[in-house]
């Protein structure tokens, strides 16, 4: 809808008749106090589609600005002295480690958020093309995070090189293309730096519970290899289907789910068939029945009886087949 000032002979918000809304050269005005100043001076109300636009257009050059004003304070808190209201201002060579810790009480920042804006902002002074990119407008702060958070897996020598090699193509990329390609620039400097993230990102692995709204929370594995990932998620999908293949009424999302809550919490029946007899089937069939008529089970568990095949264990030939039991 924009159309670039050829219409309106560059200048926004005044059309043929004469009507002006928006301050001449808006379009034009870089992040800082006189932009700030024209967006306080516009009347939301009175302005037309095109008007609005270009005022929010406007309006996120003034925040990339002030972020980048933000992190420069926050590399300055950083190196600064401690001290009192009164005293002069000093700065140290190295950046204090409990500035996240100051930032949290301060700022209502959680730890994680803390740490990671900190890291942002003292190494964006050995990024200068970001850092201007961002007070520019041309980059947002989460492109910003993640092209700092890829190029610092790089020995730091090498930032400069690579930084040279992203603009300004970078900044006609934005989400996975924007990620891919500061990763490829990386491992292209730096072919060592993959290996590197691989092993902090293992080190870190763990499972975390998000509790949400109404009784319900979410579960997860983090840091695992992708091939592991893959393969866990393989086998509680193949679960899933085989459970409905044998006429479950529940989705398979649902399915998935209770599958694996049955896995990590006993409920599943695992039975390991590698090389099932008749007097095997004729005996499974039998503890299949019973337990059915012991236990109904409820709909957040997943029963052997109901598509067996979906809880046959996997195990090499060379294995021993121990005797079927419950987790």
């Amino acid at each position: 809808m924009s159309d670039d000032g050829e219409c309106f002979d560059g200048h926004p918000g005044e059309d043929l008749g004469g009507r002006r809304v928006l301050p001449a050269g808006f379009e034009d005005l870089p992040g800082g106090p006189e932009l700030a100043v024209a967006i306080a001076s516009v009347d939301l109300a009175a302005c037309n589609g095109w008007e609005l636009e270009e005022y929010v257009k406007g309006t996120r050059r003034l925040v990339c600005w002030a972020e980048s004003r933000c992190l420069t304070g926050v590399n300055e808190l950083a190196h600064a002295d401690p001290g009192m209201r009164t005293d002069a201002a000093g700065r140290r060579f190295t950046a204090d480690s409990m500035t996240p810790v100051l930032l949290e009480p301060l700022l209502g920042w959680t730890a994680y958020r803390a740490s990671q804006y900190v890291a942002i902002a003292t190494t964006l002074p050995r990024l200068p093309r970001v850092d201007e990119a961002l007070a520019g407008g041309l980059l947002e702060f989460d492109e910003v995070r993640v092209i700092v958070d890829r190029i610092t897996d790089a020995k730091p020598d090498l930032w400069d090189g690579i930084e040279a090699a992203l603009f300004p193509k970078v900044l006609e990329l934005r989400g996975g293309l924007l990620r891919a390609k500061v990763e490829a620039e990386t491992l292209k400097a730096d072919p060592d730096a993959a290996a590197k993230r691989h092993k902090a990102k293992r080190s870190d692995r763990d499972v975390a519970i998000w509790p949400s709204v109404d009784g319900v929370a979410d579960l997860g594995i983090r840091g695992l290899s992708a091939d592991q990932a893959a393969e866990a998620y393989g086998n509680i999908d193949a679960i899933a289907r085989a459970v409905k293949s044998g006429g479950d009424p529940r989705k398979l999302g649902q399915l998935r789910a209770d599958v694996a809550a049955s896995l990590l919490t006993g409920m599943a029946d695992i039975v390991d068939c590698s090389a099932p007899t008749a007097t095997d089937n004729h005996t499974d069939q039998d503890r299949a029945q019973d337990e059915a008529a012991q236990d109904p089970g409820g709909p957040g568990r997943v029963r052997a009886d109901r598509g067996r095949a979906g809880f046959v264990c996997r195990s090499p030939v060379s294995r021993p087949r121990p005797a079927p039991r419950r987790l």
